[in-house]
């Protein structure tokens, strides 16, 4: 096993490393602004003897001192970028160290986008959604489009071609913690509302306003030059009349009333123009990066194959998008007046609409890819002792050695070697309450859920074949629908069914955790013994936890079962009963059960008459 540093703590040295420079930074900041304020003092001073006394040692004092002023506050603003920049990399660190130490409660970010309908086959009874899940545990996306990236790759898996090319690029990146992370740092500016990206994608792609009304621009440019010469004509002594007040008038009613669509779109666009804040920060980061893997260079060819590429279309709309002035602004009408400002911002958004409207969302998608690959390769970076899985169509089981659960921390999660399959056959896991049969059957689908996706995963090796996952573990009634518990289970239990007798070129991996609970044990017993019959003449593979220790008994089922189970051992210290677990999977059914005795070590009177 590989002996490393564990992550939380190579995160905190990144972290004591940016706080010791934020804190020099902070130190010459906080210099240089009263070096500044000392020079505005004395550059005040200066110009009143100046002005008051006409004294030209004053005027060229003052000269100089207004030179060396410039510099100063050109290094002062630096120093602020430096800093907020370091204390952007603490917040980041600080967020990687609590994602390695899995601490839920912290404020590590959440998923801006909606997450999947409760029908899908094992989005939450694996936990790969929610606030303690994969989709959490390595949530470094900046933008939207990473985040439904990174949710769509852990829902839908992947071709075995694909796995692999994004094994290879996930590797590439498992080390570039640096380059991860400055992608990372545009989290903290920027809009992550998916409604914006959305209705930005929309504009891109939506007709041109402009061919309708070609002569606006003229018009645009008419009454700009206009005003400039009444404004002249008038200074001059060439007419005594401000006609530059009719140019004023013209610019307003050009930018306002003729060319109201063309405003309403500006308009539009500004609304939503921080969407794309992250995306022109991600490309800038991505400038520099040489990849080697043939994904990564699939993304940058696209980002950065020609000169006037995605990178340069991307930061060109950025730009233009940064000179829409908000509506509620002071300078609002004064610049529609001058300028008609808004439809020289329009023409130059339909422009940019004409060369790469249609482009948009496929450049868009290219990040998004990127950071799901930054995602998933922070695991390879936090466990290094985690393996790449082997998922290829000719193997005919699961099997992975000293398996854990990659949502439990090192220093409880055990280990387990474990198969399931090969097709026909089910792992059978039965044992006492608390001793790991449900994390176990977890342990699997979420460890296949990583490595379909492309991940490393909590394993020393790992091998199947591509699969889809079907699972019934967290099964819910429903009141508002007049659902019961055992028939959502039934329900579950059927997509099940249907999904293993689909013929696809994947065979299902199902994952059933104490199946119909919702009924009495007898017809429990004929029911599940049914469906685990009739699963084991599909192409499927599957594991089944239960208590009950008769449910393969004298079947049938015997000889499709591999069983296996987990015990609690029991001491007594200081007089004091006890139970403890150690999670290890034994060959057989279990020997013993522990309903009993944890009701004794909790107190519950006894009753002889039971």
């Amino acid at each position: 096993m590989i002996e490393v540093e564990p992550a939380a703590e190579r995160y905190q040295k990144r972290i004591d490393v940016f706080a010791s420079e934020h804190g020099e930074a902070q130190q010459r900041w906080s210099l240089l602004a009263n070096v500044r304020l000392a020079l505005f003092a004395v550059l005040a001073a200066l110009v009143w003897q100046w002005i008051a006394a006409e004294s030209a040692i004053a005027r060229f004092v003052a000269l100089a001192v207004g030179a060396a002023l410039i510099p100063t506050l050109v290094a002062h603003r630096r120093l602020r970028w430096r800093r907020d920049d370091l204390a952007g990399m603490i917040t980041i660190n600080e967020h990687a160290r609590d994602r390695a130490t899995l601490a839920w409660e912290s404020d590590i970010p959440r998923p801006p986008i909606a997450a999947p309908d409760r029908e899908h086959p094992y989005a939450r009874d694996l936990n790969v959604i929610g606030g303690a899940s994969l989709l959490r545990r390595i949530g470094t996306p900046v933008t939207v489009a990473g985040w439904r990236a990174l949710q769509h790759w852990l829902l839908e898996p992947a071709d075995v071609a694909v796995i692999r090319e994004r094994q290879e690029a996930v590797t590439e990146l498992g080390d570039q913690v640096d380059l991860r992370q400055r992608v990372e740092r545009a989290r903290l500016s920027g809009s992550l509302d998916p409604a914006s990206l959305d209705d930005m994608l929309l504009w891109a792609e939506s007709k041109r306003l402009l061919p309708r009304m070609p002569w606006i621009v003229a018009l645009a440019w008419i009454g700009p030059l206009a005003l400039a010469a009444t404004i002249l004509a008038q200074w001059a002594g060439w007419t005594p009349w401000p006609l530059w007040t009719f140019a004023l008038a013209f610019n307003l009613i050009v930018s306002q009333v003729i060319g109201g669509a063309l405003v309403g779109e500006v308009s539009q666009v500004g609304s939503v123009a921080n969407a794309l804040d992250g995306y022109r920060k991600i490309v800038t980061q991505l400038a520099g990066h040489r990849p080697s893997s043939s994904l990564l260079q699939r993304i940058h060819d696209s980002l950065f194959g020609a000169s006037d590429g995605a990178a340069s279309r991307i930061r060109q709309l950025a730009r233009v998008t940064s000179f829409i002035m908000p509506r509620g602004s002071l300078l609002y009408v004064p610049l529609q007046m001058a300028f008609a400002w808004d439809i020289h911002i329009a023409a130059a958004l339909d422009r940019w609409k004409d060369a790469s409207g249609r482009d948009l969302r496929h450049w868009l998608d290219d990040i998004g890819e990127w950071e799901a690959i930054a995602a998933l390769s922070v695991l390879r970076w936090d466990h290094p002792d985690w393996s790449m899985p082997d998922v290829d169509g000719d193997h005919t089981r699961f099997g992975a050695e000293h398996l854990k659960h990659p949502l439990l921390s090192d220093d409880i999660a055990v280990g387990n070697d474990v198969t399931v399959g090969p097709a026909g056959t089910f792992l059978f896991v039965t044992g006492s309450n608390m001793s790991g049969k449900s994390t176990l059957l977890r342990a699997v689908g979420a460890n296949v859920v990583l490595a379909q996706a492309g991940a490393p995963v909590a394993a020393a090796s790992m091998s199947m074949p591509p699969v889809e996952i079907a699972t019934t573990m967290r099964v819910e009634d429903s009141l508002a629908h007049g659902v019961s518990f055992f028939l959502a289970e039934l329900q579950r239990l059927k997509q099940v069914v249907d999904a293993a007798d689909a013929v696809t070129e994947r065979p299902v991996l199902y994952l059933l955790d104490e199946i119909l609970q919702g009924t009495n044990t007898a017809e429990r017993q004929i029911a599940s013994r049914r469906v685990l019959r009739h699963l084991t003449t599909t192409s499927a593979l599957g594991a089944v936890s239960s208590h009950d220790l008769t449910l393969i008994g004298d079947s049938s089922l015997a000889a499709s079962a591999a069983p296996a189970h987990f015990s609690e051992q029991f001491d007594e210290r200081e007089g004091v009963a006890g139970m403890t677990f150690d999670y290890q999977l034994r060959p057989g059914l279990a020997t013993s059960t522990n309903a009993l005795a944890l009701m004794e070590l909790l107190g519950f009177p006894e009753n002889d008459r039971d």
